[in-house]
């Protein structure tokens, strides 16, 4: 290849590199250091830097705007800008992001003694599990990542895993977290001595498989790390955060804290997407809670190509000019789809008339047969099958189903919500024009709409930050209400939404009215 110049900023140097590398070789041949958490594999996102092609008048780069990448996975191809982010010491923190995790005063779970005080927050979810590394003494995040649950062996739903639990025992599925739990952080810690105290938040009977080795009441549970096989130092403690119910995890507590709701005069409605939805509803007078399957489609289950949002993801989707857009977390070659890109694909689809009102492909759609059965291709390699499409009609349904009967049970109209937050692993990157759209998320104006992003796992570093947050923790219990969805209600609401929008007429603006039969 031609040999290509890379200039980083604002360190203000320069390198010619004459074959095919990638941006952090080049760095390191211009002496700019970029740290790998992860040894390069792309699996912690903490490599990001921003590049943009050399303009031919050669003027520094604007960092604003710049296309956000990871070293470790992105080649340098043509003549780039590379903008390394430093922080405020002057440290070059593309490999170590170290935000705050919390910015109240710091009373960790244990006293930070000593050099070296690490702890552990883990979000155990159906699909994934993540984690990540906090510095007890400054309450800055280190490093994170996510990993897929193995337990889906046993199944992809709550049910099935409980079924399993029941006929096998629930050794082999504790086993599996654990180990994967592990994994992802022997990805940044060398010494396990270092983590000090460990908390992990989740949905029901994950957590129950959890806590079941602990006779302690209350909540939320306390475990010692070798007596859970947790490789944390010996005796550190581990917070297993309680469940509300048999089917709502304690971490819509970190949803109901971080939306503001229990401490609010005014309603909010929060909605937690996963493999189950968790919905809360409330002020500071009381909250009502409920819970739904809605599969594993939308954390990257029942759907060939769906993933995670992790590294290599499509997140959003766009269709321009009979064009299929999109882009990728990481800036890399897409291997998958995850969540907010589903939904993009099945509300643009819906709007071009390539699938009908029952979700399935018409003959706008440029369809083709895969091993997989009948498919829209989004790449050379990634593309979308009628059953995929089920799979996020069942998971949207299951969300809106929800959102209605909870409402009901609240006698809440949409006049009397002044917030909807949106919580869940990829809550920050969902499109509400395009989940409305399917008849996911209620028909409310925008700017009533929030986004909290992982809810469970910010719980989870805040419970082993903050006392002020444990004591609120404890406060928002007394004052839930636990919603039962098993009943006739919820069965019609469900039934309704299994349609595009919805079977029911004035709930949504129509999309394309003629595809209802």
């Amino acid at each position: 290849m031609a040999p290509k110049t890379v200039r980083f900023f604002p360190i203000d140097k320069e390198v010619v590199v004459d074959e095919t590398q990638k941006v952090v070789d080049a760095a390191k041949l211009a002496g700019v250091e970029i740290k790998l958490p992860c040894g390069g594999k792309g699996r912690c996102g903490r490599c990001g830097v921003y590049i943009t092609e050399t303009p031919e008048d050669k003027k520094a780069p604007d960092p604003n705007g710049m296309e956000r990448v990871l070293a470790c996975q992105k080649y340098v191809t043509t003549d780039i800008d590379v903008f390394v982010p430093f922080d405020e010491e002057g440290r070059i923190v593309a490999g170590e992001d170290r935000r705050k995790a919390y910015d109240g005063k710091l009373v960790p779970v244990v006293k930070a003694r000593g050099k070296t005080q690490l702890g552990l927050a883990v979000d155990l979810g159906t699909a994934a599990i993540a984690v990540s590394v906090l510095d007890l003494k400054k309450g800055n995040e280190l490093y994170s990542t996510v990993g897929d649950n193995p337990q889906s062996f046993a199944g992809d739903d709550l049910e099935s895993r409980r079924a399993y639990a029941d006929k096998m025992g629930d050794e082999v599925l504790r086993k599996a977290a654990i180990d994967r739990i592990n994994d992802l952080m022997y990805i940044f810690i060398d010494d396990p001595e270092d983590v000090k105290a460990a908390v992990i938040s989740g949905k029901p009977f994950l957590m129950e498989s959890l806590t079941e080795v602990c006779s302690m009441t209350g909540g939320p549970f306390c475990l010692g790390g070798t007596e859970l096989g947790l490789n944390i130092a010996k005796d550190g403690p581990i917070y297993a955060v309680k469940d509300v119910s048999e089917e709502i995890g304690g971490d819509i507590i970190g949803g109901i804290i971080g939306s503001g709701m229990d401490i609010s005069e005014e309603k909010i409605l929060l909605i937690d997407i996963g493999s189950t939805v968790q919905l809360a509803i409330g002020n500071r007078e009381g909250v009502t809670v409920c819970a739904s399957e809605s599969g594993p489609a939308l954390e990257g289950g029942n759907v060939i190509f769906g993933m995670t949002p992790s590294i290599g993801a499509i997140d959003s989707v766009m269709f321009r000019r009979k064009k299929i857009n999109y882009t990728v977390i990481g800036g890399v070659s897409p291997s998958g789809i995850c969540g907010s890109g589903l939904i993009d694909i099945l509300a643009n689809m819906f709007r071009e008339g390539m699938v009908d009102a029952e979700g399935r492909f018409t003959r706008k759609a440029k369809t083709f047969s895969s091993e997989k059965g009948i498919a829209v291709a989004l790449t050379d390699k990634i593309y979308v099958t009628e059953n995929d499409i089920a799979a996020v009609m069942k998971a949207k349904a299951a969300v809106f189903a929800a959102v209605r009967s909870l409402m009901k049970e609240d006698k809440a109209e949409p006049r009397d919500i002044s917030k909807i937050v949106v919580s869940g692993s990829f809550g920050n990157f969902i499109n509400a024009d395009n989940a409305i759209a399917i008849g996911m998320l209620p028909d409310a104006d925008r700017e009533k709409y929030d986004y909290l992003g992982n809810a469970s796992m910010t719980y989870a570093k805040n419970i082993l930050l903050s006392e002020d947050v444990r004591n609120r923790a404890d406060e928002v219990r007394k004052k839930i209400k636990v919603m039962d969805t098993h009943n006739e209600l919820y069965d019609a609401e469900f039934r309704d939404a299994m349609y595009l929008p919805n079977k029911k007429e004035g709930l949504f603006p129509p999309v394309k009215k003629k595809l209802f039969r």
